[in-house]
């Protein structure tokens, strides 16, 4: 069975997902998805009906176009149902829950009547998810987690290699003059200076050790390629970028473009949450940059002031 096949939730996971719901209330199975999870509920006598939602920043949340509003509540969470009767006869009632600014979760009960669609909403209302002001809960699957540690570690090894690389080639050429940049890099790396934390699923320390580990390789390809290039002028190339794509992310998320929507939505959700998880790593190796090129610039002009002095 895949990981994207629906899968019954394991024991302790189930245990906590539930809290005071009794498992034999709603038979779960979930699909753990890149991103965000969807969880079915088949309801067991005597309860009758289902109930399926989604939880992830970027729902597709589309209720019927026939829908009756009403104002409710799920859990704690204030939500406006949508209530609707299909061609069978069978009720429906959808809502949309924002957990906070950036988690949501889109739900929808169905039944035969709309008094087991409310008994469901009742036993629902229970569920730890709903009841509580949640924590940052980025990462809704472990093996994400897992996943992004896994990344980092590789990117580390890819780094390393990229080092001897460059030892070599110093070496080779009788000179060690970038050695402070690219052992600084290996040194400070964030595969084992950053920790993977757990609310954004260690995506923050994922693309920070990919970033620096194709940072060390630009160094590599630099030595090879342009051996003659200055360290100021690639400093500067390099807090160029980085204050380019920091201005973009605040751009991006400072202004209010219009939704997406639908599946194109949801393939660029998790992208766009690393954007902004890695926004503030993007705005300190900007300003970090900026205090390495200023102090290069400012020893270069001491060094020449002090050079024509002693000619004078």
């Amino acid at each position: 069975m895949g990981q994207n096949d629906p899968q019954p939730i394991p024991p302790d996971e189930l245990t906590e997902f539930l809290g005071p719901v009794s498992p034999d209330a709603i038979r779960w199975t979930r699909y753990s998805l890149i991103g965000f999870q969807l969880y079915n509920g088949e309801a067991i006598s005597p309860l009758s009906g289902h109930v399926g939602f989604y939880v992830g920043s970027y729902p597709d949340f589309k209720p019927d176009a026939n829908s009756t509003t009403a104002r409710g509540r799920l859990g704690i969470f204030p939500v406006k149902w949508y209530r609707s009767k299909a061609d069978d006869g069978s009720f429906s009632q959808h809502a949309l829950v924002r957990l906070d600014d950036v988690w949501k979760v889109d739900i929808k009960f169905t039944a035969k009547q709309q008094a087991d669609v409310d008994r469901l909403v009742s036993v629902v209302s229970q569920l730890p998810l709903l009841t509580k002001k949640p924590k940052p809960i980025g990462c809704l699957s472990p093996d994400d987690l897992r996943t992004s540690i896994h990344i980092s570690y590789f990117a580390a090894a890819c780094a390393v290699a990229a080092t001897l690389a460059l030892l070599f080639v110093n070496w080779r050429r009788n000179t060690f003059a970038w050695l402070p940049i690219y052992g600084l890099l290996l040194l400070f790396h964030p595969a084992w200076t950053m920790e993977a934390r757990s609310w954004d699923c260690g995506r923050t320390k994922s693309f920070s050790s990919i970033a620096v580990s194709a940072l060390l390789f630009a160094v590599l390809i630099c030595q090879t390629v342009w051996p003659s290039a200055s360290r100021r002028r690639f400093l500067l190339v390099l807090c160029a970028m980085s204050w380019a794509a920091s201005v973009a992310v605040f751009v991006f998320f400072g202004m209010n473009f219009p939704k997406i929507g639908g599946n194109i939505e949801r393939t660029i959700g998790p992208f766009m949450i690393l954007l902004r998880d890695i926004s503030p790593f993007l705005l300190l190796s900007s300003v970090v940059l900026s205090t390495l090129c200023f102090g290069l610039w400012t020893f270069g002009r001491i060094a020449r002031y002090r050079d024509s002095k002693r000619q004078l």
